[in-house]
């Protein structure tokens, strides 16, 4: 099971999330009230993956 520390870093949880938890839980209950919390939660936007450039026709494309 993965950390608090490395799901804050992944931008899975927040860590305002995680200072909540650990106020209100023992240390053995944050991950598995993370994890409800998470399902819970919208899902947030995706980014594109790749940086979009101008071609010559004005149109934007990923670069490879």
């Amino acid at each position: 099971m993965a950390s608090v520390d490395a799901l804050v870093e992944a931008g899975l949880v927040c860590e305002d999330d995680v200072s909540e938890a650990d106020d209100e839980l023992p240390d053995v209950d944050v991950l598995l009230w993370l994890q409800a919390a998470s399902r819970d939660a919208e899902p947030k936007p995706r980014r594109a993956t790749a940086p979009l450039r101008v071609t010559d026709k004005g149109m934007f494309l990923p670069f490879c």
